[in-house]
């Protein structure tokens, strides 16, 4: 799933690069070992990785990849972070999180105007709305949810894949790589 979610979002970091002439802040959300690190490194300015278990943050520190770590969740660390990111990516973690609201609502107001936030949703097909914690402990969320979530913070769905996002007791597992993009919000009741 790394690779897949890098190789979705190699066009527009190319453009960046040469529109912004530098490369992106990326932050890693449950950066794990370093895995989404590992492919993203080449490609991003400043990477920092954020997760909530200090062995898994050791494991990514003997990389020797990111140019920070946190130990903290996705949202705490968002809310904390007082600069601007160009792309946050979480992959294969949005799993461990039921109601996404808070931490999109930090999402968008990190990312620089134009960036771009790129996950991945395990997404059952009898899941049409909302979300539900699955019998392995883990959360699901319908595609039509994150949606509604994406537009409500001014976001905009740039990729919707559906695709096998790990696999699990030799099965796969399924579901949804998104990547979308932060957009002006829509002004309401204008004066005329």
């Amino acid at each position: 799933l790394p690779a897949q979610i890098k190789s979705a979002l190699v066009p527009w970091l190319n453009q960046f690069e040469s529109t912004h002439q530098r490369q992106p802040r990326v932050i890693d959300l449950g950066c794990g070992t370093g895995l989404f690190g590992i492919e993203i490194r080449p490609l991003a300015g400043e990477l920092i990785g954020v997760d909530l278990s200090s062995a898994m943050l050791d494991a990514a520190r003997a990389r020797g990849i990111y140019d920070a770590l946190a130990e903290s969740d996705a949202a705490s660390f968002l809310s904390g972070f007082n600069a601007t990111a160009d792309l946050i990516a979480a992959a294969d973690v949005l799993i461990y999180v039921g109601a996404l609201g808070p931490l999109f609502t930090q999402v968008a107001a990190r990312l620089s105007m134009g960036g771009r936030f790129a996950f991945s949703v395990e997404t059952p097909d009898d899941l049409t709305e909302g979300f539900r914690i699955e019998a392995t402990g883990r959360f699901a969320h319908a595609a039509k949810y994150i949606e509604q979530l994406a537009a409500k913070n001014s976001l905009r769905v740039v990729t919707r894949e559906k695709t096998i996002i790990r696999s699990e007791y030799a099965q796969p597992v399924h579901g949804y790589l998104f990547i979308v993009e932060k957009i002006m919000p829509v002004m309401s009741g204008a004066a005329s």
